[in-house]
């Protein structure tokens, strides 16, 4: 039965009272209006002929709203061409290729019923407020509890108190109400709450729900008052307003999948890099007022553009992570100087980019999503960056002033007191800096039994102070200052926990990614030690005060917003990772993932992961390409990871840069994220299937929020052009790359790319991708001498800075780099010829090396060329150039030093322990030479100490290739030492014992010494021959031969004792005893004893015997001579060559024994600090040497005459270098010339 309006002249109020403001009389009034209600009559009168049968009946009519957003913003859209003219939406252009709209299924308004209902709406509304209020809840909370009572599985949605969400609601509903007429208003108002409801998981089945508890909340709060006539206005507007929310909820999910789809097209349509050029075409076409706006090189913006509309992209229905990226873009953008008139003119850009990229795919649906994207994007940055321009640079002002006027332990005695110390969170918090700083002391400062009292004490003293008189130098929350100081370990511990937090955070103020990861780890360690969401507001305050008082009348209003406004910003991040911690998402991560793990092995479980992320991003899956088993694994891993990051965050960052790199190496880019992250999602919940509850859910989701932001901006280096081309390994991608960079960056852009606070060296890079090509050309470009009218840009500094072990990877990993490339770097030669010689440039500064950048002489460039290179390097003028500086300046000379001690020990030991040996007359010369050998051997045995000491150990061969210090490595030292401890044995007898030649052990071993002293004595003097290069090479090959002559000797002393031991068993004539078997053997192997076959030797003797003979003196002695010419041909033909690296590493030997001081006075007196000159008055780098040398090195294949490339044009550093240098641009037009000479016609083809 239908029951109509009752007739009455109540009239509407479209007033509206606030939470508790209205009286009884009020509440009176408005119910009489309520039930006074309105007639047909009324709507007979305004010339309508009556409410339809809908209105009557209590219900609501369902049709079109023909003033819908997408209509009005078609209509109200101008295109622009591709030519950049401005076209209309019916040009023949675009008709072809627009789509219909899809039909909007939105809620009926009519402004008819509107004008009906609102007055009831309006006056039930403030009923409802007062009566809410006289029962002692707001309305929001009745809601919620009706909702609860019957729908507790929607708890999980909500993640704040049912008081914090009734008062959102009632704001929501007190617009609604008060734009009841307004349609517009009220679907911007659902339409702005459709994303977060979409996250939440909110479903169109929902909003049922949500009307049986609106419904109910009416008839318990209004009472008799919720008649038909009210009962019936809200549920028009109810059922119009959950129209328009799942429209909303629609919509949202279409956009995503519009923008994702389009942006896939594109995608199709280009690659990467030339969507940003065609972003900068466009804007450059439509809007070249910009040009000086973005200044930075073409390859870089485009790379930045790219990646900025991936990330928007792929966070498009997830607002959360789009305000946080939104928020961290414009932080950026404020150093490119951003402005919000820019905002309009970048959007059109955007929007004629895409249709120009999507093609003939292009429709209006795309347009519009594209350009709201845009739009809220903007309107959300511009917002941030309005904030950020304001008050940023002011905070990091005022808090650079703070750390002018204080200190750390003054700021933590105000802030101690300010954070009322004796609290039980603050001493927490006190208690646990300590004990991460300083253990010890801060279990000392536990157990004593007054901890708390004195803090209680002095909270009790800072609250009775007075309050300060004046009103803009005080905060009346806090006490007055009694300026004293806080002796205590706390306040020392606060204060520079506090200190050291807000200066690192304030540094990265512009660089909002990093500022958030830091944020992440100091506020997990701040939860640790009992730090809760609820002292954030009061940790704020507290450290706004103690600046203000720290600055005093300095400080100012302007000031104290910047502070407000900051601290709001970072204690949202914070709140964000104490909300985590307060929560135990820890406990659920891990927990859940136990059971995924106890459920399924790390294969299976990797392979579910795997399945889903083929299923949703085939096209990533090319970056798949090691085994299923390997892939599972690494899946799992990279789980465990996120498992780590909420348990220990900092243990992950940690971890996480050397995953970074390897995926960037890999391909792997920013907007995979997405995807991997679903494909985890959903691996867990098919393994856990039940327990994945809405809860868990929850916890993994937000788990990969946090996680995948810090993910992303790491990734997004990825999009570096330089990182671009290493990762594809392009020789000419690098070129184009670096070709845009300022003169003066370009060197850093070639020696380092910074992957997530690791720098990374293109270098090494490519080394180690085996990249030879791209080694060379990173080398050739670094070591090239550009020069414009102002200066000279030559990378050999920053090359070596960055790389001090460069000639150590070449030699051992790309040794023609470092001959064609390296070496041939730097040197210049002068082409003017000046009476038969010219002028020769080595830059040899760091292959020198600085003693104070290196006091390791073993670490030295020569020294990697001894140890790793090959002999020919050193037939490179460069390596020549620099081993005779060295040797001329001090190798020579220590080393005849070293050798004229020695001839003198020589001398005295011929004399007197040789030719006069049982003279007693010569003791006192025989102890004279045995004091000055061990005087001598002490010195030596003090190098090799600092060496053992400095970790200094090379292989000896004489030691069968063990390491020993350096010092005894070489043949010579370590023959040289012996020797000298030989001469000490030998020089310290007695007469008597030297005369007297019983036969006895110490007589043969006193023998023994003085026979090998002589020996090893006058086999130093061939190191004299060192002096000759010709000579040093006969010495060289002739060690060579030594060298493999013991080596085979080694291998017959095992032969001879082995066969010693079979025939010394057997018993056989002159096999004895073990050493004369030895013997025996010895001489049948040297040719000195020819053995009778015939007797003394049974059959299996004769056996061993051939087997020996055939063996030692037939098989190994032929194998050395083999190996002895073998080597023998090999050193001859680079003897030169191996004398020269041989007296390289005698020039090391000596300088290792040098002290620093005089390294270093021999260092600066090379004076390499001054610019080495190209020609008259044209001072060039510094750095090197000059050396005028004949010409005849022109006949060099190393000469390449004036090698320096001059520029004309703009000098200034932040410009990019020209294409064309004068003298590429002079040979070009040579070849032109050369061309017109052959033929004009071959000219424009040529060209």
């Amino acid at each position: 039965m239908h029951r109509t309006l009752r007739t009455g002249s109540g009239e509407g109020s479209g007033g509206g009272s606030k939470h508790g403001s209205a009286t009884a009389d009020e509440d009176k009034a408005i119910s009489d209006s309520l039930h006074s209600g309105l007639s047909a009559a009324d709507f007979a009168s305004s010339g309508d002929a009556g409410p339809p049968p809908s209105v009557l009946a209590g219900r609501s009519g369902i049709g079109s709203y023909s003033n819908s957003r997408g209509a009005s913003k078609a209509s109200g859209r101008s295109r622009l061409s591709h030519d950049g003219n401005q076209v209309v939406p019916g040009d023949r252009q675009y008709a072809t290729n627009i789509r219909h709209r899809r039909v909007r299924k939105g809620g009926t308004f009519s402004s008819y019923e509107a004008s009906c209902y609102e007055p009831m709406i309006r006056k039930s509304w403030e009923l409802l407020k007062i009566r809410a209020n006289v029962i002692g809840k707001t309305l929001g909370v009745i809601l919620y509890n009706h909702l609860f009572d019957k729908n507790t599985d929607l708890h999980h949605m909500f993640d704040k108190t049912e008081e914090e969400m009734g008062e959102k609601f009632l704001l929501v509903f007190e617009d609604i109400v008060a734009a009841v007429e307004d349609p517009v208003a009220i679907n911007k108002k659902l339409k702005s709450l459709a994303p977060m409801h979409l996250r939440k998981g909110v479903k169109p089945e929902h909003t049922e729900r949500m009307k049986v508890a609106l419904y109910t909340t009416l008839q318990q709060v209004l009472g008799d008052d919720y008649t038909a006539e009210v009962k019936a206005a809200w549920e028009w507007l109810w059922s119009w307003l959950s129209q328009e929310m799942q429209q909303s909820l629609e919509d949202a999910t279409n956009e995503a999948t519009v923008l994702t789809y389009s942006w896939d097209l594109a995608l199709d349509n280009n690659t990467e890099e030339e969507m940003g050029e065609l972003l900068y075409d466009t804007l450059f076409e439509l809007a070249p007022n910009l040009k000086p706006v973005y200044r930075k090189p073409r390859q870089i913006l485009s790379a930045k553009f790219v990646e900025m509309m991936a990330a928007l992209v792929s966070f498009q229905g997830d607002p959360m992570r789009m305000e946080e990226q939104i928020t961290w873009l414009g932080f950026r953008h404020i150093k490119y100087g951003a402005k919000r008139e820019h905002a309009k003119v970048l959007g059109d850009v955007l929007v004629e980019t895409m249709a120009r990229a999507v093609e003939s795919n292009w429709t209006m649906d795309m347009a519009d999503a594209w350009q709201e994207l845009w739009t809220d994007a903007c309107s959300m940055m511009m917002s941030v960056i309005d904030q950020a321009t304001k008050y940023g640079f002011t905070v990091q002002d005022m808090w650079d002033m703070v750390q002018e006027r204080t200190t750390e332990a003054k700021f933590g005695s105000t802030l101690r007191k300010l954070l009322l110390s004796g609290t039980e969170w603050v001493s927490s918090l006190s208690y646990g800096i300590l004990e991460s700083c300083t253990p010890a002391k801060a279990e000392a400062i536990q157990s004593t039994s007054d901890f708390k009292a004195p803090l209680s004490k002095m909270a009790l003293k800072a609250n009775g102070e007075k309050e300060a008189a004046e009103v803009n130098t005080k905060n009346p929350k806090f006490p007055q200052d009694d300026g004293v100081v806080e002796k205590s370990s706390e306040s020392d511990a606060i204060g520079r926990y506090f200190w050291v937090m807000l200066t690192e955070l304030l540094n990265l103020l512009w660089d909002p990614e990093k500022q958030n990861e830091r944020l992440i780890v100091m506020t997990t360690k701040l939860f640790e030690w009992g730090i809760r969401s609820k002292h954030l507001d009061t940790i704020g305050e507290a450290i706004g005060e103690a600046c203000r008082r720290t600055l005093k009348a300095d400080w100012s209003k302007h000031m104290e917003s910047g502070w407000t406004w900051w601290w709001s910003v970072a204690s949202k991040q914070m709140a964000k990772t104490l909300f985590v911690c307060e929560h135990d998402h820890c406990r659920i991560i891990k927990e859940s993932w136990n059971k995924c793990k106890e459920r399924r092995s790390s294969f299976q479980l990797g392979e579910s992961f795997f399945v889903e992320l083929a299923r949703m991003a085939p096209h990533i899956m090319h970056l798949f390409k090691r085994p299923k088993v390997i892939q599972a694994e690494q899946f799992v891993a990279v789980v465990d990871a996120l498992v780590s990051f909420v348990e220990n965050p900092e243990v992950f960052f940690e971890g996480f840069k050397a995953l970074t790199i390897r995926h960037i190496k890999y391909g792997v880019k920013a907007e995979y994220a997405k995807a991997f992250g679903k494909s985890i999602m959903i691996g867990i919940e098919k393994t856990l299937e039940d327990d994945f509850d809405l809860e868990t859910r929850e916890v993994w989701a937000m788990l990969w929020m946090r996680a995948s932001s810090c993910v992303s901006r790491a990734l997004n280096v990825g999009t570096n052009p330089v990182i671009v081309s290493l990762v594809q390994g392009e020789v000419d991608k690098m070129r184009h790359a670096i070709n845009c960079a300022e003169r003066g960056l370009r060197f850093e852009w070639l020696t380092g790319v910074d992957i997530n606070g690791e720098l990374i060296s293109p270098i090494y890079w490519s080394l180690k991708d085996g990249n030879t090509p791209m080694v060379r050309f990173i080398l050739s470009d670094l070591l090239k001498i550009r020069a414009d009218r102002e200066m000279y840009y030559y990378g050999r500094e920053v090359l070596f800075s960055v790389h001090p072990d460069i000639v150590e990877k070449l030699c051992q990993q790309c040794p023609e780099v470092l001959l064609d490339t390296l070496l041939a770097g730097l040197m210049w030669h002068s082409k003017e010829v000046e009476n038969g010689y010219i002028a020769v440039n080595y830059y040899i500064k760091e292959l020198y090396g600085d003693p104070k950048e290196e006091p390791n002489v073993w670490k030295q460039a020569m020294a990697a060329l001894v140890e790793y290179g090959r002999a020919e390097m050193f037939d490179h003028p460069v390596a020549k150039r620099l081993l005779q500086v060295k040797w001329e300046r001090f190798g020579k000379g220590y080393l005849l030093w070293l050798l004229g001690v020695h001839l003198v020990i020589l001398a005295m030991f011929m004399v007197g322990s040789v030719e006069n040996r049982e003279n007693c007359a010569f003791m006192p010369l025989r102890y004279l030479t045995g004091v000055v050998s061990l005087l001598v051997l002490l010195a030596q045995i003090a190098v090799c100490a600092r060496h053992v000491k400095e970790g200094l150990f090379s292989p000896c061969f004489l030691c069968l290739g063990l390491k020993v210090p350096s010092w005894m490595s070489d043949t010579c030292n370590l023959v040289r030492m012996v020797a000298l401890l030989l001469i000490v044995i030998a020089s310290f007898q007695s007469c008597g014992m030297l005369q007297y030649d019983d036969g006895s052990v110490r007589e043969i071993v006193v023998s023994a010494c003085h026979s090998f002293a002589s020996l090893l004595l006058w086999f130093q003097v061939l190191q004299v021959l060192v002096l000759s290069t010709r000579l040093a090479a006969i010495t060289f090959t002739l060690g060579r031969l030594a060298e493999q002559i013991f080596y085979n000797m080694v291998v017959v002393a095992i032969f001879v004792g082995a066969f010693a031991t079979a025939l010394t068993a057997l018993q056989q004539e002159h096999f004895e005893s073990f050493g004369s078997s030895i013997i025996f053997l010895v001489r049948v192997a040297l040719n000195t004893q020819v053995p009778e076959m015939s007797e003394g030797f049974d059959p299996l003797g004769l056996f061993f015997m051939f087997g020996f003979c055939i063996v030692a003196v037939i098989g190994i002695l032929n194998i050395l001579i083999v190996q002895i010419l073998s080597q023998f041909s090999i050193v001859a033909r680079s003897t030169q060559s191996y004398a020269l690296q041989h007296c390289a590493y005698i020039c090391i030997q000596m300088e290792s024994v040098m002290t620093l001081g005089k390294r270093n006075k021999l260092f600066y007196e090379m004076h390499f600090e001054i610019p080495v000159p190209f020609d008259h008055g044209d001072a060039g780098p510094s750095g090197g040497i000059q050396v005028i040398e004949p010409a005849s090195v022109r006949n060099s294949s190393y000469y390449q005459p004036d090698r320096v490339l001059r520029y004309t044009g703009d000098s200034s550093p932040s410009d990019p270098w020209p294409s064309l240098s004068l003298e590429e641009d002079a040979l070009l037009g040579a070849a032109v010339e050369n061309l017109v000479d052959q033929g004009g016609d071959m000219v424009p083809m040529a060209l």
